[in-house]
């Protein structure tokens, strides 16, 4: 029996040379990981705006003039966003920082004092005292903020990506054509890899597009609730908050504790943080329920105890790069064994 089953689904010759294709695919992304990421990169970033490019060439005849408008327009973005937004963002980090001993002591002495509140004290007696020393010794942020770009590796590493990654992005949506062609007349007679590909290539491009929505929008929604009150490192919140969302489950409850406390650090025990808590579970609640649902439906195919028990999994094995991608390897793996070639019975 166990015989038989080896060979309908291995040792038959379309089986092996899917093996061998994916070992290579696999092989070589997994070797060169590192030293190739400028170009996993650009893929990435190319493979996500063949989308606008593929249109717009219809619209303006030329493939370059289409690939140098929307490479363009993604720098000049990328750059107003790094110019605008990135400068507030570590300034509001170097400020948490250097408040950080004064908001745990304030922390601590809530827990150990109580609050006028009944209903808070039940919750506080289950909160942890934190040694703020022990904080600052594993978690140096001040050192980070201050020689993280100080070496010329760092700058010289950050130019390499800087440079390289916009010309691999321009000249992979330029030739995009061309290797899709190649690769379609070498792997013509091979039907299983090319719908393998293809059931991969648009999950994959849903997940991704679907995830920078659904970022932009709860980023939206959370930066524009934490401004309305007041919180002093609103975007800093709003960015944690956003973040969450790359881990499905997992992320919204490890970040609604930094939430509250940041929170807790600019209300204090008052109506305002009730209903800055409120107002962010309702922000969790319509994410979980609704927004992902109608993003993801049709896109992952998969149930969410699935989903779940791929982010233990993964994460348990490749720590947080594991929970990340938990989702993306659901759908390689699932499109693989949905495609995987077998032989006939006679």
């Amino acid at each position: 029996m166990i015989l038989d089953w080896l060979k309908k689904y291995i040792f038959n010759n379309e089986a092996q040379k899917f093996i061998v294709i994916l070992t290579v695919i696999f092989g070589t992304g997994y070797l060169f990981f590192n030293i190739l990421m400028p170009l996993w990169i650009s893929v990435i970033i190319a493979y996500l705006l063949s989308g606008i490019v593929e249109p717009l060439t219809k619209v303006v005849k030329y493939r370059i003039v289409s690939t140098s408008i929307v490479v363009s327009m993604v720098c000049i973005l990328i750059s107003g966003i790094v110019y605008k937004i990135v400068p507030k963002l570590l300034s509001q980090f170097s400020t948490l920082v250097n408040e950080l001993p004064a908001l745990v002591g304030k922390y601590n002495n809530l827990i150990e004092n109580g609050s006028d509140h009944e209903m808070f004290n039940k919750f506080l007696n289950a909160l942890p005292i934190i040694d703020i020393q022990n904080v600052l010794t594993k978690l140096d942020f001040q050192k980070i903020i201050n020689y993280s770009f100080s070496t010329m590796q760092d700058i010289i590493g950050i130019m390499v990506y800087v440079i390289t990654v916009p010309i691999f992005v321009f000249l992979l949506l330029l030739k995009a054509p061309t290797f899709y062609n190649y690769s379609r007349n070498l792997l013509k007679n091979d039907i299983n890899i090319l719908a393998c590909y293809r059931q991969i290539s648009l999950g994959l491009r849903g997940y991704v597009l679907g995830k920078i929505i659904e970022f932009i929008v709860v980023s939206v929604l959370s930066v524009t609730l934490f401004w309305l009150m007041s919180i002093k490192y609103f975007l800093l919140m709003a960015l944690l908050v956003g973040m969450s969302i790359l881990v499905p489950y997992l992320g919204a409850f490890l970040v609604t504790i930094p939430v509250l406390l940041l929170g807790y650090s600019s209300l204090g025990l008052s109506e305002n943080f009730l209903i800055l808590i409120l107002s962010y579970c309702g922000i969790q609640i319509f994410d979980a329920n609704i927004l992902f649902p109608l993003i993801f439906t049709g896109i992952i195919k998969t149930s969410s105890l699935t989903i779940l028990i791929s982010i233990l999994f993964f994460g348990t094995i490749y720590g947080v790069p594991g929970a990340f991608f938990a989702i993306p390897l659901i759908v390689v793996i699932k499109s693989i064994y949905m495609n995987w070639p077998y032989a006939k019975d006679k």
